[in-house]
């Protein structure tokens, strides 16, 4: 194509986006992955000065590369998070069933978004309720009934709408109990598997960025929590978040109740 005349340059400012469109695929991605590090590199200058200059922030950052790595890791300000139990079971005609189910969550409430804040450790919880994929079937009431029991394609629901009212519901059936025996040998039958997907949007470049981690029977630890690892800095009198301890677990009551703390950390 041969083109004489006129202002192309112009012309590719007054259309910048074919202009970007008709850029070569690798001139495009080296410009996304430059402007990506010097944004980023930006911000950790910025994290360095305000360590530097204000120690009541309490950021704790020494290095011009521990600022880089801040910067890297603190991209999500806030996401939202969705759990899904996924079951490989064979059945009794020696058929494979692999499906996925959703799991309702207690906190943060999925009926608001499910949305954390991830300027601070968060802690998620799915009640093993009569809805939840993880409830062993044989504790489930023979007979059906919409509001205390599930069935398909019911809408799942959640035991804790119907505790603290804002959801109607029938008297209780009477069901088996739930042990921890229980839920054990359910997961073997389905071979089952937590799936936790953490999904929010990159303030650097406005794309999503999606983070995953699953769970088999063997990842989980009964009767503990996760231990205190948000403080108050003795000196500063700012908040200490103690990356030490933040995979660190301590034992709890089997009893619910007992937890009366209003949060986790």
């Amino acid at each position: 194509i041969a083109r004489t005349g006129g202002n192309w340059k112009q012309i590719y400012w007054n259309d910048l986006y074919h202009t970007v469109i008709n850029v070569k695929t690798p001139t495009l991605i080296s410009g996304v992955v430059v402007s990506y590090v010097l944004v980023t590199f930006v911000f950790a200058c910025l994290y360095l000065v305000v360590s530097y200059n204000d120690a009541k922030c309490n950021v704790g950052i020494k290095t011009l590369t521990e600022a880089y790595i801040f910067s890297i890791e603190t991209i999500l300000v806030e996401a939202h998070v969705r759990c899904y139990a996924v079951r490989d079971q064979v059945d009794d005609v020696g058929g494979g069933l692999f499906q996925t189910h959703s799991m309702r969550l207690q906190q943060p409430d999925d009926d608001l978004g499910s949305y954390l804040l991830m300027a601070m450790p968060q802690l998620v919880v799915h009640r093993i309720d009569q809805w939840s994929p993880l409830f062993p079937p044989e504790c489930r009431p023979s007979s059906y009934n919409a509001t205390t029991a599930p069935a398909y394609p019911d809408p799942l629901q959640r035991a804790v709408d119907h505790d603290n009212g804002n959801r109607d519901a029938d008297a209780p059936q009477v069901v088996t109990p739930v042990t921890r025996t229980a839920i054990e040998r359910h997961f073997e039958k389905t071979n089952m598997e937590v799936v936790v997907i953490l999904e929010g949007e990159d303030s650097t470049t406005s794309n999503t960025a999606q983070a995953r981690h699953s769970y088999q029977l063997t990842d989980i630890v009964w009767d503990h929590m996760f231990a205190r690892c948000v403080k108050r800095h003795p000196q500063t009198n700012g908040v200490w978040i103690d990356f030490d301890m933040f995979h660190d677990l301590v034992p709890v009551s089997s009893d619910a109740a007992a937890v009366v703390s209003t949060s986790i950390f």
